[in-house]
């Protein structure tokens, strides 16, 4: 992805600049006590997530950001009720053509092409010949299939990593 680097969220500390590529794990347009408008998100690469915020927004830079998008933050890390957040300057989606999605979500400890195999096998072992055509249908279809292999077991708890 060329001279933008990917932030490491693990290694971020109250006062530090931001500039650089995280994944939207979550999104939401909201407004403050007085009405203003904000946008709150969870960021994340490899070694964690933080919460980020974007005061006095409009609805068009909400618009355009989606959960699992990569986006190019420039901001600053402060602290609120003794949490790191990042307070975003400025925000906007990059094309993810040659970032690898692994660099943004944890990888988990068993080999993932296991794991891929291992549930090849359960299909095969299906004993309902329907469900597993159907299954099997699955896996055979590329955008299926690569979809399964980068989506965590659980999305927030147990296992919440692709493997």
């Amino acid at each position: 992805m060329g001279e933008i680097e990917i932030v490491r969220v693990a290694a971020l500390e109250r006062g530090d600049t931001v500039n650089g590529l995280l994944l939207v794990e979550g999104a939401n347009f909201k407004q403050n006590r007085a009405g203003k408008p904000f946008l709150q998100l969870t960021l994340r690469d490899r070694s964690g997530r933080i919460r980020a915020l974007q005061w006095e927004t409009d609805r068009k830079v909400y618009g355009t950001i989606r959960v699992n998008d990569i986006v190019h933050v420039r901001g600053r890390v402060e602290e609120y009720q003794g949490s790191r957040q990042v307070v975003i300057d400025k925000i906007e989606t990059v094309n993810p053509d040659g970032v690898s999605w692994e660099q943004f979500v944890p990888k988990g400890k068993k080999d993932q092409e296991k794991c891929w195999e291992d549930l090849r096998e359960f299909v095969r072992g299906v004993s309902r010949p329907k469900l597993k055509e159907l299954l099997l249908s699955f896996l055979a279809d590329s955008e299926i299939a690569a979809a399964l292999r980068r989506s965590p077991a659980g999305k927030t708890l147990h296992h919440a990593f692709p493997g």
